[in-house]
């Protein structure tokens, strides 16, 4: 078992795909005859069906571990530590409830900047890659681009100096000025 599906396992998060699972009862869920006994949450069908055959979470495309495996999604960071679920009981502090509030609020704000800043990161070369290819692609395809009006003009101009070289060619006068 990868360490994504650990971790899954340990908090409220599907174990095949690692999104949450809503804590209702109508969520199924398979204990595991392994040792120690552990119960298996799914959060959809789909995660489910997955899990039964037997389906490698890394291998499957829509699920995180693919994505952190392929590097599309932040594998490693210090704020995924605040996620992990602690099995110790502590008394009720009104105080530390609304300390750890705070907290779980300043601990998302922070994962989703660094979310954004590995995101940027990833797509900066991106940009100028696709936007050189763009450009590219219109000067090789300039014709498709130009509005018709100015095509009009360039097949006038054209059908002129076809008729200047015509009547220069076979009258051998002389030309006519503009």
């Amino acid at each position: 078992m990868c360490a994504t599906t650990q971790r899954c396992a340990e908090s409220r998060r599907a174990f095949l795909c690692c999104s949450q699972v809503p804590p209702t009862p109508l969520t199924p869920s398979l204990p595991s005859l392994a040792l120690p006994p552990q119960v298996f949450k799914f959060c959809r069908k789909k995660c489910h069906s997955a899990f039964q055959k037997k389906r490698n979470p890394r291998k499957v495309k829509w699920t995180k571990a693919s994505r952190k495996s392929a590097g599309k999604d932040l594998k490693v960071d210090a704020s995924f530590e605040f996620e992990k679920r602690r099995n110790r009981p502590v008394r009720y502090d009104r105080d530390l409830m609304a300390a750890t509030i705070t907290t779980m609020k300043r601990v998302k704000e922070i994962q989703m900047a660094r979310e954004s800043r590995f995101h940027e990161q990833r797509f900066k070369g991106v940009k100028t890659s696709e936007r050189a290819r763009q450009k590219a692609e219109v000067a090789a395809h300039l014709d498709l681009v130009r509005p018709a009006s100015a095509r009009l003009r360039a097949a006038e101009r054209n059908a002129q100096e076809k008729a200047r070289l015509a009547e220069g060619a076979g009258g051998g006068g002389m030309k006519e000025e503009r």
